[in-house]
Parts: structure tokens; sequence; C-alpha cells
């Protein structure tokens, strides 16, 4: 076979392995593309109905300006297939199939085809990358960005490139990382790694190489000093760095508890992976040593993030999606080094144990049941393939997040809103998705991250009165005649969503609506019609522009 005929075959295979992966990705993401939404991704959602209907990303009363590329997207698909969930979050799963074959492709070009292979599948069949490209928000394509602009960084820096190589290249990376920092100022956490891995495997080396000119490389090292220390002053005189750090230990409510919790990814990754993560430093030392500048590079930008993110106050697995790819690099090389040595071991070790046991027994069958047992058991005690294993029977493990239906609650309640002159609720963005409005969010959280959030602050990305109190309920309900309250078992009783008595409030001083057949979800209200209605009353109807307080 010529060297032509091999390069088109080569390039077949590719192509081959590309379609493969790409379909496998799109089609196991597919499956209960149709789940309940979780709350997070009705902020997109509503967003992009209101950029529809208005041209600006409108909740409500209020703007929800965050990643408002992604939301104009989602507004696109809309505009093209229709306004649906599902369709809501069909970008991400475009975007989370083409990141696994943005993975193999550069993997398979700098560690073989069994690393990539390997590699790719690990990121196509992990449950976060299904349940982040199932999910009407940015996590997927933010992935996506900071991939190929982690990658474009490596492509510049590893070999020297003609100009009208390198031009294309450079503002491809810049593209995407002025995309990736839009999507998610996690970026700033990923460019940490990419730093690390400049100064330590590109910068320093090349300094070494200057030893032969010393008042050249002091001048170099003087001069970078003094760049990173005018950097430095500059990111603090401008408020910058305040603001960053602001950002890395501020948390709302609902996430204190987590706050301090260093070790939550440790456990997150001892829970789904306890096979791989206790024996990451040696798989790593292994990858290094067969292929030292990619494994290197993939370590750097992994092993920062999961430092960093751990100190960190804000903490969700979704957090570390971007670096998994890099983790899953590591171990592909890693593995592909020893899948060959480590089959034959367990063959070998299988067919002796037989023979000694039970000699009678035929080899050749009673060895792969043994074998195909040992693999279903090693699949199934790691909590991330089964989850996905488990996934389409409807099964999902304990610590999954779990959705509630609140389609039906509306006409459940319809009487009841109709009656009511205020509607409240913990969950705003359910409130507004099922319900078709609300007036007043009852959720201290959410308070809490309003910018100087007071009592009846106007939350922007919705404009509407957020309370966290139990006198300012008990305010509310003073001022109004009639109304209800709704909630799902997430947010009812509120452990961390308000406090003890703000919860006795609503259960003691409201009566339950029942809820017949509609699991985890609840409803309260009050009548006071003909009580006379306190003077606080006038300072609350210029507080919230809602319905009409008390005459």
């Amino acid at each position: 076979m010529s060297k032509n005929d091999t390069a088109d075959a080569t390039r077949a295979g590719l192509w081959l392995s590309i379609v493969v992966l790409l379909s496998t990705s799109v089609l196991i993401r597919l499956v209960g593309l149709d789940d309940l939404p979780r709350e997070d991704e009705l902020y997109t959602t509503l967003a992009a109905r209101g950029w529809l209907a208005d041209g600006v990303p409108r909740i409500a009363d209020g703007i929800y300006d965050r990643a408002q590329t992604y939301t104009i997207l989602v507004a696109n698909f809309f505009d093209a297939f229709g306004t649906s969930l599902l369709v809501a979050r069909l970008p991400s799963v475009i975007a989370g199939s083409l990141l696994v074959v943005a993975v193999f492709v550069w993997t398979r070009a700098v560690a073989g085809g069994l690393p990539a292979w390997i590699a790719a599948l690990f990121l196509c069949l992990s449950p976060l990358s299904i349940q982040l490209s199932q999910y009407a928000r940015f996590y997927t394509l933010h992935a996506l960005m900071f991939w190929l602009a982690a990658i474009g960084i490596y492509a510049l820096a590893e070999r020297r490139h003609p100009w009208r190589t390198a031009l294309p290249i450079f503002a491809g990376t810049g593209l995407c990382l002025a995309l990736a920092f839009h999507l998610q100022p996690l970026t700033v956490i990923g460019l940490i790694g990419i730093s690390a891995w400049l100064a330590l495997f590109v910068l320093l080396p090349w300094l070494w190489s200057q030893r032969i000119h010393p008042r050249r490389l002091w001048l170099f090292v003087a001069g970078g000093v003094i760049l990173v220390l005018l950097g430095a002053l500059l990111l603090i005189e401008s408020g910058i760095a305040g603001q960053l750090w602001s950002r890395f230990r501020d948390v709302p409510l609902h996430a204190l508890p987590r706050r301090d919790q260093v070790w939550f990814y440790q456990l997150e990754l001892i829970e789904r992976w306890p096979t791989l993560w206790p024996i990451f430093p040696f798989m790593a030392l292994l990858a290094v040593s067969v292929r030292p500048r990619a494994a290197l590079f993939c370590c750097c930008l992994f092993i920062p993030a999961f430092a960093l993110l751990s100190l960190a106050a804000m903490k969700h697995f979704i957090y570390i999606f971007f670096a998994l790819p890099f983790l899953f690099v590591v171990w592909g090389v890693s593995l592909a080094t020893v899948i060959a040595v480590l089959w034959r071991w367990i063959v070998t070790v299988t067919d002796r144990a037989v023979a000694r046991v039970a000699p009678g027994l035929p080899p050749r069958p009673t060895r792969w049941a043994l074998i195909t047992a040992g693999m279903v058991f090693l699949v199934v005690s790691n909590g991330a393939p089964a989850r996905t294993i488990l996934k389409p029977f409807g099964i999902a493990l304990r610590s999954d997040e779990t959705s509630i239906d609140w389609a039906p609650v509306r006409a459940a309640l319809q009487p009841w809103l109709e009656q009511a002159t205020v509607v409240l609720t913990p969950n705003d963005m359910h409130a507004l998705y099922y319900l078709g409005d609300y007036d007043i969010a009852v959720n201290p959280s959410r308070l809490s991250e309003v910018d100087g959030g007071v009592e009846f602050s106007l939350d922007p990305r919705t404009g509407r009165p957020v309370i966290g109190t139990a006198s300012s309920l008990r305010l509310i309900m003073s001022c109004y005649p009639t109304g209800v309250l709704v909630a799902d078992a997430t947010n009812h009783p509120p452990p961390w969503i308000g406090s003890e008595a703000l919860a006795e409030a609503i259960t003691l001083e409201m009566s339950p609506i029942a809820l017949p057949g509609l699991p985890g979800l609840f409803a309260f209200r009050w009548d006071r019609s003909g009580a006379a209605p306190p003077a606080e009353c006038a300072s609350l109807s210029d507080q919230v522009a809602a319905r009409p307080v008390l005459d």
C-alpha cells in the first residue's frame, strides 16, 4: 500500500470514528431529554422566551442577562423548532456531543487511537456529561469552548507554525476563550492551570536554554517579575481582585453548608469513580511516562481546577465539568498503556483458578463467565457508570438530583388562584413556568443572592419582591385579604430555604390546600376578608408592585 493509500485509510478511519462517536453521543443524550425541568434551566428557558418576544432576555418584570449569548442561541432554536423545554435543551445536546468528538480528535493526535477512544468514551458515557447535555444551560458549551481554547494554546506553544497557520489558530483560540469567559467566570480557574503549564513547561525550559547568555536571562526574569507585580497591582487597584475574591468566597444561603467542605469534590469523585480516582496519582505518573507533553498539559489543567474549586465557597459537581475531559485523557493514556498486560494477567489467573478449584468444568466458557461477572461487578460498583446504566430504566441513585412534576398544579389550584389577591412561592421559576405568574418570592436564599438585599428587595432577574422572614410574611397576610402559597418538597418544609419561624408561620397560620395525586407539592391559603389592615400596609404598597393591598 502506498503512502497516499495509507493516508486515505487513516483519514477514512478518523471520519468513521467521528461519525460513530457523534451519533452515539447524540442518541444517548436523547434518552430522557423530556425529563422534568430543574430550576436553573428555567432561567435560560424563560429568558429565551422573553428574547423571542421582546428582543431582551426578560423574565416577568426583570432581566436575566447572565450568559446572554447562550440565551439568544436558545431563542433562535425556539424560533426554528418551536418553544418547548426539549428544544431549549438541544444546544446543550449538540455542544456536549461535539465535546466528545473534540476530545477524541485531539487525544488521537497527541496520544494515539486507543487512548483517544478510552477518553472519548469516558466523556460520552459519563452521567454528568449526559446530565449537562440534557440541561438547558451553558455548561457543555462552556466546556467545549474552554477545551478548544486550551488545545489552541497548546498547539501554539508546542511548536512553531507559519503565520498563515498560526494566525487562524490564535484568532480561534481568542474567540473561544472570550466566549468561555462570557459563559462562565470559572474560566479564570482554567486559565490558572494553563498559566501554570506555560510557566513550568514552556517558559521555564526556554529560560534554562538561555543560561549561556546570563545577561539576557536575568533581563527576561526581571522583566517577567515586574510584569507580574504590575499586573497584580493593577488587579488590586482596579477592584477586580476584590470582585474575584468575593465571587470565590461568597455563597447564597442555600449553599452555605458546603462553603468550607474542601473535601467535597474528593468525596464526589470517590463515590463516582472508586476504582480509578484513588489511584489517580499513579495513573498520572504512568501517563506522563508514556506521553509526557500531553499528559503534563492535562494534569496542569485538571489538578489546579480540582484544588481551587475545592477551596472555593460555591460547590457543586457541575462546576468541575469543564476540567473532567483533561482527567479522562490522563486516564485514557494510562489505561491504554496497561490494558494489554492487565488483560493477559486476568485471563491467566482466571484459568489458573478454574484449573485448581474446578478442573472438571469446561475451561473457556467458565473463564468467560467469570471474567464477565467480574466486569459487571466492576461497572456497577462505580457510581458514575451505574448512573448511566440505570437512567434509561427511570432509576436514580440516592444522591442524584430529582425534580417534582408541577404540570398538574395549575388546574388543581385554579379555584384558589382566581380568588387570591396575592400569590407567594419559594419556587419562583417553577411558578412562572407552570402557573404563569406569581407576586412575591418567599425565599431567604434567593434574597441572599440580591446585591444589598433587604426584605422586599426586587430580584433583578424577575423584577419581583423577595422576602425571607416570618414578620414580612405576616405583614403580607395582614395586608392582602386572600392569598396562596405554593411550594414543592425541595423547599417546604424549608430546612435551608428559611428559618424555623418562617416555616411555622406557613404551616400554623395558613390553611393547607389538599393536592391529591400530586406528591411533593404543597399549597396553603389564607382568607382575612373584612379584617382591618394595619398601618404598615401603606408602606408595603410602595414596596411591592403586586396586586393592590387592602384599602
